[in-house]
């Protein structure tokens, strides 16, 4: 079926010039490691091996010498490994932007932690004061209420 649809896509048989000297199995074989190759290209994902295209580049590129008309996936995998390059290289440039970013980041969080640390001590540090000057003007205003009330004499 597979093979149906990429001929029908090409509007003729693939295989309608292959060189008359490659025998029947040969044949069959082409065909299926085709099926094989367009099935694998449909399948491909970003993560897919460098290696893998280049081997099914190789295989294409047999092919067609022998006649077979692979033209179109030979296409196809050619934009499909410059999008993966330029994909990766852009993610690959991101990715250490970003690290740099949170870097950055990270720094910025130790010295503003490091900062709220010595705030948060001049804050519990004045807090003691305020507490202090309470309980004194608390003192200073019995001292005041007795000079205030004491007899006149």
């Amino acid at each position: 079926m597979v093979y149906y649809d990429l001929c029908y896509s090409q509007r003729s048989f693939l295989h309608n010039h292959l060189l008359k000297s490659i025998n029947g199995k040969l044949a069959a074989e082409i065909i299926t490691e085709t099926i094989n190759i367009a099935n694998a290209i449909r399948a491909c994902r970003l993560s897919t091996p460098h290696g893998a295209y280049v081997l099914w580049e190789k295989t294409l590129d047999a092919f067609e010498i022998l006649g077979m008309n692979v033209g179109f996936l030979r296409t196809r995998l050619k934009r499909l490994l410059s999008l993966s390059f330029r994909t990766k290289q852009a993610l690959i440039r991101k990715s250490k932007e970003a690290k740099l970013e949170q870097a950055r980041a990270k720094d910025k969080v130790i010295t503003l932690e490091s900062k709220y640390w010595k705030w948060k001590e001049r804050m519990v540090s004045a807090d003691a004061k305020i507490e202090a000057l309470k309980e004194v003007a608390e003192r200073r205003e019995l001292f005041f209420q007795e000079e205030a009330v004491a007899p006149w004499g």
